[in-house]
């Protein structure tokens, strides 16, 4: 289980959030990298990411968040609302994440978020996340097998 977040960052389109604390971080099955914008996740299972954010823009927009994996987006994993210039915006989004061989990395993924809305201040972002069948996971040698138990 990891825990991340952080507050009063300035944005622009498309950039990487980084991670300026870790509140919470039990066992090394999810770890932040040193680039505190990674969170990696080091075993097969199943994870659920659960994403939170909110801020301005400082124009007429989309203020937005988006998931991803070993660098390309997540199907159904982002958020975003239209706001006037400097009207609070939010994005939340929960997601289950599969590890078991499909991304790049193999047996382990790479997980980033992305603001996707215009230019302005993120107030307070975070994600949380928790392993929910490692085990089961790491025991069966396909997701549908998996999914039988």
């Amino acid at each position: 289980m990891i825990q991340v977040y952080s507050t009063a960052a300035t944005s622009t389109a498309n950039m990487t959030v980084t991670w300026a604390t870790t509140a919470v971080q039990r066992g090394t099955t999810a770890t932040l990298a040193a680039d505190n914008q990674t969170i990696n996740l080091n075993a097969p299972g199943v994870y659920e990411v659960t994403v939170n954010g909110y801020g301005t823009t400082t124009a007429a927009g989309t203020f937005g968040l988006r998931l991803n994996g070993d660098g390309a987006a997540i199907s159904r994993a982002a958020s975003s609302m239209t706001t006037d210039a400097g009207e609070v915006g939010n994005a939340t989004f929960s997601t289950l994440v599969a590890v078991n061989g499909t991304y790049a990395s193999g047996t382990k993924a790479a997980l980033t978020v992305t603001y996707t809305g215009g230019a302005g201040t993120i107030t307070l972002v975070s994600t949380a996340l928790t392993a929910l069948a490692i085990l089961g996971m790491s025991l069966s040698g396909s997701f549908w097998v998996f999914c039988l138990f």
